[in-house]
């Protein structure tokens, strides 16, 4: 994701079926960019991707980075909940109940609340977290 973006491109459909692995090299791969874009872009309120792992905010400029990292830690929490319980989740306001009640848990671990609170509970006027933290 960090070279995409290095090279001015947002992804904005990442969820697991777009990533692929090779174990031998190790290697991650990004697939199907129907949907992506240039971080130039202007377009504002444009949703698309696959829901559960896309923001729903109209607010945020279609280039943004913050489209790639919402989706990113939807992928950790998908990952770190119940198996099949993240593929009932279609909406932002479900995925922040469901890091919500993550972020409550006191045998959660606490780099993956710092990602949920930075990235998918913040508010539209707090800045994600910077992206050194997400790579």
């Amino acid at each position: 994701m960090q070279q995409l973006h290095e090279l001015g491109y947002i992804h904005k459909d990442l969820k697991p079926d777009n990533i692929v692995l090779n174990l031998k090299p190790l290697e991650v791969r990004l697939i199907d960019f129907d949907v992506s874009y240039t971080a130039t872009s202007t377009r504002v309120g444009i949703i698309e991707g696959t829901p559960g792992y896309q923001p729903t905010r109209f607010n945020w400029v279609t280039g943004s980075r913050d489209w790639d990292y919402y989706s990113f830690v939807c992928m950790i929490l998908e990952a770190e909940n119940i198996p099949d319980m993240f593929l009932k989740v279609n909406s932002e306001s479900q995925i922040k109940k469901v890091a919500n009640d993550y972020c409550k848990q006191v045998s959660g671990c606490v780099h993956i609340k710092t990602l949920l609170q930075g990235v998918l509970l913040r508010t539209d006027k707090e800045k994600i977290l910077n992206s050194e933290h997400i790579y």
